[in-house]
């Protein structure tokens, strides 16, 4: 086990994550949201014709329909234009 000191210097490296899983989930959100603001609020459609737009439609509807999210990705979805 890390001295507390020593875990409190990783956490303060840049885009140092604990969890991979929760890094990619991060990331996806922020795939999500430029997406959003790059088309003045419309949201990934999982019917259309571009793939990376139903790539991202599928992960908002895989995360938030399986209710495992923390409370703070949920606050973080929520900010999003329309998903509040």
């Amino acid at each position: 086990k890390l001295a507390k000191e020593k875990v409190a210097l990783l956490e303060q490296v840049p885009n140092w994550w604990w969890n991979g899983a929760e890094q990619k989930w991060w990331e996806m959100y922020r795939e999500y949201k430029d997406f959003v603001d790059k088309h003045d609020g419309l949201h990934p459609r999982r019917n259309a014709d571009n793939k990376n737009e139903i790539r991202l439609a599928q992960w908002k509807y895989a995360h938030t329909c399986t209710k495992q999210l923390s409370d703070e990705q949920i606050k973080a979805l929520d900010k999003i234009s329309g998903l509040g």
